[in-house]
C-alpha cells in the first residue's frame, strides 16, 4: 500500500524529471537515452511496486509505465496511483503506457485504469520524444524547480 506522504516538490530540475518503469534493460536504456537527450533527469525502476515507491519520494512530470512487469504490473500500479491522487487531492501525474499489445482492447484497458496515453513497443526514439513533447507541462504549469 502506498503511504499518505505527498511527493517532494523542492528537487532541482523537478519539472524535467521522468520515471521509466520497465523490466526490460534494453527498453530502459532506450528510454533513458532519448529522455536525457531531451534534457530530462531519468529514474528507472523494474516493476510497478518500485514505481509507486519512487513516486512517493520524488516529483515526476511523467511516468513511462510498462504494462506487463513482474511483482506488480503497470495496470495495478496506475490503479493504486490514481486512488492515491484522488484520496489526497494530488494533481494527476501523466502516465504513458508502454505496451507490446496495441489492439483496441489493450488501449481500452490502459485508459480504464487511468493511463493518459500509450506507446506501442517497439517504439522509435522519435516516437518517445514526440510523446514527451506532447505531454510535458508548459513552463508556467510545471512543478517548481
Amino acid at each position: 500500500m502506498v503511504s499518505q506522504k505527498a511527493p517532494e516538490n523542492s528537487e532541482p530540475h523537478a519539472a524535467r524529471r521522468v520515471l521509466v518503469a520497465d523490466d526490460n534493460p534494453v527498453n530502459q536504456q532506450l528510454a533513458r537515452h532519448c529522455l536525457e537527450r531531451l534534457g530530462c533527469r531519468v529514474d528507472v525502476v523494474a516493476n510497478g511496486r518500485a514505481a509507486l515507491a519512487a513516486i512517493e519520494h520524488h516529483h515526476y512530470v511523467m511516468v513511462l509505465m510498462d504494462c506487463r512487469m513482474p511483482e506488480m504490473d503497470g495496470y495495478e500500479a496506475v490503479r493504486q496511483l490514481r486512488r492515491r491522487e484522488a484520496a489526497l487531492g494530488l494533481p494527476r501525474l501523466t502516465v504513458i503506457a508502454l505496451t507490446a499489445n496495441s489492439g483496441l482492447d489493450d488501449i481500452r484497458q490502459c485508459r480504464e485504469v487511468g493511463m493518459d496515453d500509450f506507446l506501442p513497443k517497439p517504439y522509435r526514439v522519435a516516437q518517445l520524444a514526440d510523446m514527451f513533447r506532447k505531454w510535458r507541462p508548459h513552463p508556467d504549469h510545471g512543478a517548481a524547480d
